[in-house]
């Protein structure tokens, strides 16, 4: 039977908020899908190595979703367009992140910048693009610290008037990117030392076979990578899958159809499952609970559900 969803919601269920950020994302950014499409560039933003709230940062700033205020008045928000640092230019993302005359100390001390060209009416995507055409990746890593930290520096002297000195971001952001460059690589040789303590897989009951599953998605490119394997109480391996599916989702859609995808395999295989693992807490809790979401991955977890009551042996 057909069925109405929303497709903004996970779970399918419109909402007045999510009718409205929807509203406005296409009232106001009408080249959202079109910047959008530079795969190769969000490709690169998400493997860069700068904390995560940096790279969020950029990715907002890059769809125009910061608070500048021509943005604020592209919302209906009530404000006056002109930059409040300078008090000349309206203040658009490249003004407030590049092109603000104040900001001309961080761009000459910031040197290896000199070739970026860019100006108030520019796309900052296009100007981030271009970036990393002229740069190498440290100096990549590195502007994109110089622009969160002239970014926070900035509302700090709209909303407290107690901000750093213009001269004294550069230098901030580079210690600020080399703390962080330290600490992930403490952290990644003591994730290595104990990777050898990780948890230990707990045998099914006897007579039946446990399925371990998880999947990944590649950003940008649509496809979801799904590792399968099935073993029996004793910890043989009975069958396993790895593929690579072209299914342009989001990361629980590609969980929950790794869990369908195991239990095809073991129906294939003619086996009786006792357990599934999964470290999708989301997909597992949708197919433990009785309702079925209107959405995508509702359709998903329903054939999951049906494939599930051909296992009589079935536990968790």
């Amino acid at each position: 039977m057909d069925s109405i969803m929303w497709h903004y919601e996970k779970l399918g269920s419109f909402s007045v908020s999510s009718g409205y950020k929807f509203d406005c994302n296409e009232g106001s950014n009408p080249g959202s899908s079109a910047l959008s499409g530079d795969v190769s560039w969000w490709k690169f933003l998400w493997r860069m190595k700068i904390p995560l709230k940096v790279k969020i940062f950029v990715w907002r700033a890059c769809e125009n979703w910061i608070p500048t205020r021509t943005n604020l008045l592209l919302r209906k928000v009530p404000s006056d367009s002109i930059c409040p640092c300078c008090d000349q230019k309206a203040e658009t993302t490249m003004h407030a992140l590049w092109c603000c005359p104040l900001l001309r100390p961080i761009r000459e001390v910031c040197g290896f910048t000199k070739d970026c060209w860019g100006d108030d009416n520019s796309m900052f995507l296009d100007f981030m693009i271009y970036c990393r055409r002229q740069l190498v990746q440290e100096e990549m890593d590195l502007i994109c610290q110089i622009l969160w930290r002239g970014w926070y520096n900035r509302n700090r002297g709209v909303h407290d008037a107690a901000k750093m000195c213009n001269k004294e971001v550069v230098p901030c952001a580079r210690a600020f990117q080399e703390e962080y460059l330290l600490a992930n690589h403490a952290l990644n040789a003591e994730v290595s030392d104990r990777r050898g303590n990780g948890p230990i897989w707990q045998p099914p009951y006897k007579g039946t076979y446990k399925i371990n599953t998880d999947a990944a998605l590649s950003v940008g490119d649509g496809i979801v990578g799904v590792g399968i394997i099935i073993r029996d109480y004793v910890g043989n391996v009975i069958a396993s899958s790895a593929q690579a599916v072209q299914y342009g989702c989001c990361v629980l859609i590609a969980e929950a159809l790794a869990i369908k995808k195991c239990l095809l395999l073991a129906r294939h295989v003619g086996l009786e499952l006792g357990f599934i693992e999964s470290d999708a807490q989301v997909a597992v809790n949708l197919i433990n609970n009785p309702d079925i979401p209107y959405s995508e991955v509702g359709l998903i977890i329903k054939d999951i559900k049906s494939l599930l009551e051909e296992f009589s042996d079935f536990v968790n």
